[in-house]
């Protein structure tokens, strides 16, 4: 059984008559010693359930946590490195336009001469992680794909790819940035 929130222990509200409710979450639903059915905590199922199975009883399951929401706004990455030198530069993201330019402008003069900035859109990092996580899960669950035959959540993961992909080429369009790169994973 799923359910969003354990009920309380039923065996556990009826062996304290003394008026103070105790409030045990459930762990199982399942038939007592007595022939009755309730929810029960892991000790009161140890004392009065019958077992598990098919007439017996069950484990309760909570529902999975649900997603967390993803981000789908492009950013704005800016690299600033040294024209001259091969070291690795420094990048930033940005979720606002005029925030990257500004940040564009104002680290050029406060690193050094001779300072290349590179601009491009691309997706959340979050997406892009969720994606990766969603892809790793489903081939370690499926490891194998019979040839010719679209598996549905291959379909999602890639359908969500080019869903992404639209989203960083719609907004370098919006913007007019028509000469920066749009990259997406």
């Amino acid at each position: 059984m799923l359910s969003s929130h354990a009920p309380d222990c039923g065996v556990c509200k009826m062996d304290d008559l003394d008026g103070h409710v105790t409030r045990t979450p459930a762990v199982y639903d399942g038939k007592t010693v007595m022939g009755a059915w309730a929810y029960m905590c892991e000790a009161c199922f140890a004392e009065v359930g019958v077992g598990l199975g098919v007439g017996r009883g069950q484990k309760l399951h909570p529902d999975p946590p649900a997603p967390t929401p993803v981000d789908t706004t492009p950013h704005l990455m800016v690299t600033w490195s040294n024209a001259i030198t091969t070291r690795p530069g420094d990048s930033e993201c940005f979720g606002s336009r005029d925030d990257a330019l500004t940040a564009a402008a104002d680290r050029s003069r406060e690193q050094w001469n001779n300072t290349r900035v590179t601009m491009c859109w691309h997706e959340p990092h979050d997406r892009a992680a969720a994606r990766t996580t969603r892809t790793t899960a489903h081939y370690t669950a499926v490891p194998r794909h019979t040839w010719g035959i679209e598996c549905r959540e291959c379909a999602a993961i890639s359908a969500d790819r080019t869903e992404s992909a639209a989203l960083v080429s719609a907004a370098l369009t919006a913007a007019g940035d028509h000469h920066l790169h749009a990259v997406t994973s």
